[in-house]
């Protein structure tokens, strides 16, 4: 009975170690995606999630990608946006993270080229400021970003940097060094002024978000939350309003 029950065992633990090897190298060499087309049942392929990517992100790259048209690409402001219920349920893909910088966009751009868009909004580089990064680093990042992108057909409008409001002070400091939120607006600032003649020089569209967001260079209270960074519903109604008719050309 030992022997029996040993045997079994090893039987069990052996089909277990043979089953765990044959999915690795079926997935490896893409079999389920080849077998899974060839039948015609799905159009399946292997998605590599970005750290960082949240319900939003993957419910886009998990739908049906012939659908979008746009993708949204940045950091938290872009992924607090509704797009599709702003804009009327129209397909578009939402990739914008929390926290992430035009590092982190250069390293999934493929997940943009993995939607087959027509058009592409980036609005990204706060974060970088806040980390103390040079706008010269940042911009050197955007060249690299755009150039990728056009090189892939894909229309790329450029979305000015958003100022931050006088609450973020407050909330991210508890009242001192009130000066660093006005070093990172000159820093937005500059660096929108380089985006705009960049996109005249790469011939994209630049579009001046903070025309209508900001005054004397400071995120509107009426348009912001509480964090002084990101935006109230009324701050993404006007964004979507500014775009609205690129969205609809």
């Amino acid at each position: 009975m030992w022997r029996k029950n040993a045997f079994l065992k090893t039987l069990v633990l052996t089909n277990m170690i043979s089953l765990i090897l044959l999915s690795i190298v079926s997935f490896h060499y893409d079999v389920p995606k080849k077998v899974f087309n060839k039948m015609g049942i799905i159009k399946y392929e292997i998605l590599r999630i970005y750290p960082g990517y949240g319900n939003n992100n993957i419910a886009s790259l998990t739908y049906d990608r012939e659908k979008f048209d746009v993708v949204m690409i940045g950091d938290s402001i872009t992924y607090g946006g509704n797009w599709n219920l702003l804009f009327g349920n129209k397909k578009i893909a939402n990739l914008g993270i929390n926290g992430d910088s035009t590092d982190g966009v250069l390293n999934r751009l493929e997940d943009v080229y993995l939607l087959k868009p027509k058009t592409c909004f980036i609005m990204i580089g706060i974060n970088d400021f806040q980390g103390n990064r040079t706008v010269e680093a940042v911009l050197k990042n955007y060249h690299e970003i755009v150039n990728e992108m056009m090189d892939h057909n894909i229309k790329v409008i450029i979305q000015s940097v958003l100022h931050l409001g006088e609450k973020y002070y407050i909330n991210r400091t508890g009242g001192k060094n009130k000066n660093d939120w006005k070093i990172i607006n000159e820093k937005v600032e500059t660096l929108n002024k380089k985006l705009e003649i960049m996109a005249i020089e790469c011939g994209v569209k630049f579009v001046d978000i903070n025309n209508e967001l900001s005054s004397n260079k400071i995120l509107k209270e009426s348009y912001g939350d509480e964090s002084g960074i990101h935006l109230s519903i009324d701050g993404y109604k006007k964004w979507a309003e500014i775009i609205n008719p690129i969205i609809n050309q």
